[in-house]
């Protein structure tokens, strides 16, 4: 590897100066990388690297500042898988309906049921134990369904709101 005083004038000159932070240009994705032939490297590892700071095994590299793209040695934070999920669910990165519906759908790729047959249990008047003879499912299952808990409908906003049938 390159020498540590050679290396962070070459991140500089691939960033942007904006107030404290050094705002990494180069590239398409989400986090600050540099490709070497088929490998990525994570350019605050890099940065960690010219400033003789070690790397703790198993940890993520990510910003004080909240700024996806800086690569400023004084923001970069080194966490744990565990407190790197903390962070960003205070931040509301894991919630919202978007992320909600995305977990929702990949749930009911691998279900019994589809929206199809979602719709036929929310339309009988069979009671819950034949329709879960009939699906294959529990009747506690069915019951949930009708009662809203389950298969909820993200297609809307407005599904949940309104009078129930």
């Amino acid at each position: 590897m390159t020498k540590p005083i050679e290396l962070m004038p070459f991140i500089e000159a691939c960033c942007v100066e904006e107030g404290d932070c050094l705002i990494w240009t180069w590239g398409r994705e989400k986090i600050p990388q540099i490709s070497l032939g088929r490998s990525k490297i994570n350019v605050r590892a890099l940065v960690l690297f010219a400033q003789g700071v070690d790397r703790i095994d198993g940890t993520m590299l990510g910003c004080s500042c909240g700024n996806r793209k800086c690569v400023a040695p004084a923001h970069i934070r080194q966490r744990s898988h565990l407190q790197h999920a903390q962070y960003f669910g205070n931040r509301g990165a894991y919630s919202g309906p978007a992320k909600t519906a995305k977990m929702a759908a990949t749930k009911r790729a691998k279900s019994k049921l589809d929206d199809e047959k979602v719709a036929a249990i929310r339309a009988s008047t069979k009671s819950a134990k034949a329709l879960s003879a009939e699906f294959g499912v529990a009747a506690s299952y069915i019951t949930s369904i009708r009662a809203g808990l389950l298969w909820k409908d993200y297609s809307s906003p407005f599904a949940g709101l309104g009078a129930r049938a």
